[in-house]
């Protein structure tokens, strides 16, 4: 393979080797968010024996800024706690919960049928290290008994866990025996992979706007490339886009998380500083420049060529071939040459004399003395002011 060739393929290599990452990113996000979805788990029937109560503790929404789990419990006694019937209650029951906050004791009456209350669990974590963080409750306790005063007897308990807490996964581990008269489990909940995965795109795509802006305004300042001051606008954008961003991060992280103080911090401060940056190059490169007169001039009252500038004001037109320009404010007077009467100029030193004819054609003596007083190649003053330069305005 040739230089030539090798230098017309390496850009295609390299664009598809970007292609082909972008493609594996794509489906590793959708492999991971597939992975972690448990909407289509099966159900398995459970049936309590004769003398234990089945209590299923489903969690339903996790609230880390208060470390609270909204859950639901549902009571289902063994046959010997059922009328002939099977439907309704023999006997009063009672279910505990801890450590519950807003509703510890279920009471179920006799001659009612089995129902479902709903209440609040606290949890143990740190909210502030989202996404990974994680909250347990060591442990859930599950008590069931019958009767009142002294006539309480507990019965066996089996405790089930259900994990269809949204965008969470659940686990559980019986730290005591099934069929004991007290339950214990501890339940552990932490963020699913879809929304690591989520999260994770949300976060690069704040890092990108950062670099963007920062290779800009180092491109800019290194003379790499000229101001635009659209730029300025552009970048002010994107400092005001970070913080909606930061607000659709899945779970509301508290303000002050470490996503915070890692990410979402120093993505702002380099977008400000390449503001200030792209600012700075913009002042620079115009230093020179000042506004008068509708136009752009430089510094000193020279004109700068290739501005456009705005209409000459009264006074300061430039001088015709048939008349003197008046006075004006900021005449560069030193740039016309300044010639005695009557003297020769050097360019004009060779022009042809008049001949007798044409001086005979001046009529009297006092037009030849006119003559004589107007420098050689006629004219007078007005050949003068045609060959001197317009002043500079």
């Amino acid at each position: 393979m040739s230089v030539v060739s090798f230098a017309r393929t390496r850009p295609r290599l390299f664009w598809s080797l970007i292609a082909a990452l972008v493609v594996a990113l794509y489906l590793s996000s959708l492999g991971v968010y597939a992975a972690s979805d448990d909407s289509d788990a099966g159900w398995t029937e459970v049936t309590p024996d004769a003398d234990e109560v089945l209590v299923i503790v489903s969690l339903t929404e996790v609230r880390p800024s208060t470390s609270r789990v909204d859950v639901e419990v549902s009571v289902a006694p063994g046959a010997s706690f059922l009328d002939s019937g099977g439907a309704d209650l023999a006997r009063e029951m009672t279910v505990l919960v801890s450590p519950s906050i807003a509703r510890t004791k279920l009471v179920l009456p006799q001659g009612t049928s089995v129902t479902t209350f709903d209440t609040q669990v606290l949890l143990d974590g740190q909210a502030g290290r989202w996404p990974f963080d994680r909250f347990v409750v060591d442990p859930l306790v599950v008590t069931a008994y019958t009767g009142s005063g002294s006539d309480v007897q507990t019965h066996p308990t089996r405790v089930l866990v259900d994990g269809e807490a949204e965008d969470w996964t659940v686990g559980d581990d019986v730290l005591s025996a099934d069929g004991q008269d007290v339950q214990e489990v501890r339940v552990e909940v932490h963020r699913s992979g879809g929304i690591l995965v989520y999260s994770a795109l949300l976060l690069a795509m704040m890092v990108i706007l950062a670099a963007l802006a920062a290779f800009v305004s180092i491109q800019t300042a290194r003379r790499r490339r000229v101001v635009h001051t659209d730029m300025l606008g552009w970048m002010a954008a994107m400092v005001f886009a970070v913080i909606p961003m930061r607000n659709i991060l899945p779970g509301a992280p508290p303000i002050g998380a470490w996503v915070d103080i890692t990410v979402t911090v120093w993505v702002i401060v380099t977008l400000v500083v390449s503001l200030a940056l792209y600012v700075y190059c913009w002042w620079r490169d115009t230093a020179g420049e000042t506004v008068s007169g509708g136009g752009r001039q430089l510094r000193g009252g020279v004109g700068d060529p290739g501005a456009e500038t705005g209409p000459p004001a009264e006074g300061q037109r430039h001088r015709d071939h048939h008349g003197e320009c008046p006075p004006h404010v900021g005449r560069r007077e030193e740039l016309v040459p300044q010639r005695p009467a009557g003297s020769v100029p050097a360019a004009d030193a060779e022009l042809p004399v008049r001949g007798e004819d044409e001086q005979h054609e001046t009529g009297s003596d006092g037009g030849a003395e006119d003559d004589a007083a107007a420098p050689v190649g006629g004219h007078g003053e007005d050949h003068q002011q045609r060959r001197d330069p317009d002043p500079v305005v």
